[in-house]
């Protein structure tokens, strides 16, 4: 589907929410058929609350707070688990197929996905007519971009200058409070992810708060995240996952010659324009052509099953034979193609919210010190991966100068002081809440949370792959958080396949270099006979590389379909976003790899 303009949106948009205020008047009503994406769901009703904009001031109106109910049985009950998106800027809309997988192992329980204010279908603060939803590609270097966000700043500030303050996390929260008081459950469970770990702790701070039991996935701790640092996370881990392709991987450790930072030397070599072969390859050939190797750096991070392709990119690239240049370019094409055909839909997520809390309450907590947008582009320049956040977030506050507030400060950098159970989740090889955050967390809170960190899992830990973390997160929601955590089943997981000698592993290397040879003959000599029945398949010209045997994109679409379905939750840190297939636990279309998105948070 090609992209909707805004006013195609903004119609949709209206039309849906005010179906469901008609319906609301009675009390519940069936969700507009936007909400009804992802095939066989628990998704049974939803209802749109108003709540002041400024409590402080009722005379200034209210805004809209859309809340969905998903139950397995008849009605629904009072066992209840709360889901918080990720962000900030997104919707909970996304994490439909979350409350389905949840209730699925507890039929008892009722799941209730709040749109916070300035998102979704609650009330939205977003430019409307730029046709665009920015966020996810952002580049200093393509002024087609730079314009497109650099308009859309400009409608933000335009219409929403005089009220932005009032959407911010503590106003945010209440209105999440006001919907626990609306249904007056019984018990209350909450899965937070990313920006949501952040929210929910402002929440608990709040009078009259409730909780019994709270799972944190990708910990947003409230006073060790800064925005302005995404870029240097990113790079740290993206190293990271070098050296353990070096240490788990004999083909890799030959490649790098056991040097896990020579990809760095090569990164360099793009970036003073002195590696061999960059004439033949144009799109790094270009003003600006090396930011986007950090693009790739940081999507290859922080996308678990791609993580195989990180070293064989940047090996293509120091060798940089007639074929590996042939499966650079190919892997451009494919990358460019999925970021320019896959825009965000306003149903999920909302830019000028994510700029409004980003700009005042997450880029930094330097004040006057932060870096300014320039400085982000010289630093990021010299890094090996981009975060997207510390770009996007700094251009619109020192470029745009979007509208400013000050948190408040009752909650704001404080951890809530509680005595629930928690658990949180984090993976060691999170490029976007780096694994650090988990431990910070915890001793922010107490000695009721429990830390519990997943081996080789990227952001988002609880996901269609994840089967132990799943059961884990599962088994503490049905407790309540007062059973036994057993995590014996992460001792069995294992690091990617570095080597490529997998089916699953070759099949994705087909799809983003147009080969099923993940090392492109560089070192595959060394490995043993490998036992997949998936054939070799290559375009390229090399002298050791002479087979002639193509297959169809048809062909490579069947082979992808069930050995490649990501999670689809649009995983999303702000700004380190990684948007995966809007499937959860059920393949429901052909799946291809996750669409190549810089991250977002």
């Amino acid at each position: 589907m090609g992209r909707l303009t805004f006013s195609s949106w903004g119609v949709n948009l209206m039309r849906d929410v005010g179906t469901m205020l008609q319906d609301s008047s009675s009390g519940w009503g069936p969700c507009p058929p936007s909400q009804e994406i992802y095939g066989p769901t628990y998704l049974r009703d939803c209802i749109t609350l108003q709540f002041p904009l400024d409590r402080s001031n009722p005379t200034l109106g209210t805004v809209n707070a859309f809340l969905r109910r998903l139950y397995a049985g008849s009605a629904p009950t009072n066992s209840t688990l709360w889901l918080l998106e990720g962000g900030p800027g997104y919707s909970t809309r996304p994490f439909i197929p979350v409350a389905d997988y949840f209730i699925s192992e507890n039929n008892n329980l009722t799941a209730y996905l709040l749109d916070a204010r300035g998102t979704g279908l609650s009330s939205l603060l977003t430019c409307n007519t730029s046709g665009y939803n920015p966020g996810f590609n952002f580049n200093p270097f393509n002024e087609t971009l730079m314009n497109q966000y650099k308009t859309c700043n400009e409608e933000i500030i335009a219409k929403y200058s005089n009220v932005s303050k009032y959407y911010n996390v503590y106003d945010s929260a209440l209105d999440f409070l006001g919907a626990v008081n609306f249904i007056n459950p019984g018990t209350i469970s909450v899965y937070s992810h990313s920006y949501g770990t952040y929210f929910i702790n402002t929440y608990l701070q709040l009078p009259g708060a409730r909780a019994d039991c709270l799972i944190i996935d990708g910990p947003v701790p409230p006073n060790r995240w800064p925005l302005e640092d995404s870029a240097l996370m990113n790079s740290w881990v993206s190293q990271e996952v070098v050296n353990l392709c070096v240490t788990n991987s004999s083909v890799c450790e030959n490649a790098f010659s056991v040097m896990g930072n020579y990809p760095q030397l090569i990164s360099q070599a793009v970036k003073d324009r002195t590696l061999p072969c960059i004439e033949k390859l144009p799109w790094l050939n270009q003003t600006g052509g090396h930011f986007l190797t950090e693009q790739y750096t940081n999507f290859m991070t922080g996308t678990q099953s791609a993580q195989v392709l990180l070293g064989p990119f940047w090996f293509r690239l120091h060798r940089c034979s007639d074929s590996d240049i042939e499966q650079l370019n190919y892997f451009y094409n494919i990358y460019t193609s999925q970021i320019d055909s896959n825009e965000m839909n306003v149903y999920d997520y909302s830019y000028g919210l994510g700029m409004n809390l980003g700009a005042n309450e997450l880029y930094s907590f330097e004040g006057n010190n932060s870096l300014t947008y320039d400085q982000q582009v010289l630093l990021t320049n010299r890094l090996f991966a981009t975060g997207g956040g510390e770009l996007s977030v700094s251009y619109a506050i020192y470029e745009s100068k979007l509208p400013s507030y000050k948190p408040n400060p009752s909650t704001y950098m404080k951890f809530a002081n509680i005595t629930i159970p928690v658990l949180i989740l984090v993976g060691t090889l999170d490029p976007n809440t780096i694994q650090g955050l988990g431990f910070w967390y915890k001793e922010g809170l107490g000695n009721s949370t429990t830390l519990v960190t997943v081996p080789y899992a990227v952001h988002g830990t609880v996901n269609p792959d994840a089967t132990c973390v799943n059961q884990i997160a599962a088994d503490f929601i049905n407790s309540l958080g007062q059973g036994f955590i057993n995590t014996t089943c992460l001792n069995s997981l294992q690091p990617p396949d570095f080597d490529g000698s997998e089916a699953s592993t070759q099949l994705y290397s087909l799809y983003y270099f147009n080969t099923t040879d993940l090392w492109n003959n560089g070192y595959q000599r060394d490995l043993p006979p490998s036992t997949s029945t998936c054939p070799t398949v290559t375009t390229s010209n090399d002298d050791n590389n002479n087979n002639n045997d193509s297959w169809s994109q048809s062909d490579v679409d069947k082979l992808i379909v069930g050995l490649v379905v990501p999670f689809s939750v649009i995983t999303i840190v702000m700004f380190s976003y990684i948007v995966y297939v809007h499937v959860f636990f059920t393949l429901t279309s052909k799946a291809k790899p996750p669409l190549a998105k810089e991250s977002q948070l």
